[in-house]
């Protein structure tokens, strides 16, 4: 990781600023960036306060927004993606406020999609093996085993 020094307060504010319009970020990605730029507690201090204060960085609303993508983008299902944000130091709390703000119509349907589409990509097998390895591939997605057992009755 490069480390940036001497950058005064105007240069990091400008640069954790735009680091923040490009794209979401939560508050250990921001604090990273303060690392990098080997910056002192109080011009820290200052810049979240300013970064609060403006509603910049909102762990809520990067939740939100990574639930949508990964959901409706890569097809994660739900395990995957509460995996992937503990990770990131959100609380349980907001990953499960966004989770719950999944339609579970598409939800469903997103996974039956994907097993029909590996489905169709597998060679001609035993019916068992080729259940297991589509009971594999959506586990592996993310997806809760329930919902892929009810999902495979519909295709297999």
């Amino acid at each position: 990781m490069k480390k940036i020094t001497s950058l005064d307060e105007k240069e990091i504010l400008a640069k954790i600023l735009k680091y923040c319009a490009y794209r979401e970020r939560t508050w250990q990605e921001v604090n990273q960036k303060f690392y990098e730029y080997q910056t002192s507690e109080e011009i820290k201090e200052r810049i979240i306060a300013f970064l609060k204060e403006e509603n910049y960085v909102n762990n809520e609303r990067y939740t939100q927004s990574y639930v949508r993508g990964k959901v409706n983008i890569k097809k994660w299902g739900k395990q995957k993606i509460k995996n992937e944000l503990r990770h990131k130091n959100i609380s349980g709390e907001e990953v499960q406020q966004a989770l719950d703000n999944i339609d579970e119509i598409a939800y469903k349907q997103s996974l039956v999609d994907l097993l029909i589409k590996k489905n169709k990509s597998l060679k001609d097998e035993i019916k068992n093996d080729r259940r297991n390895k589509l009971v594999r591939y959506a586990l592996s997605k993310g997806y809760e085993m329930d919902l892929i057992f009810n999902c495979l009755k519909e295709i297999v």
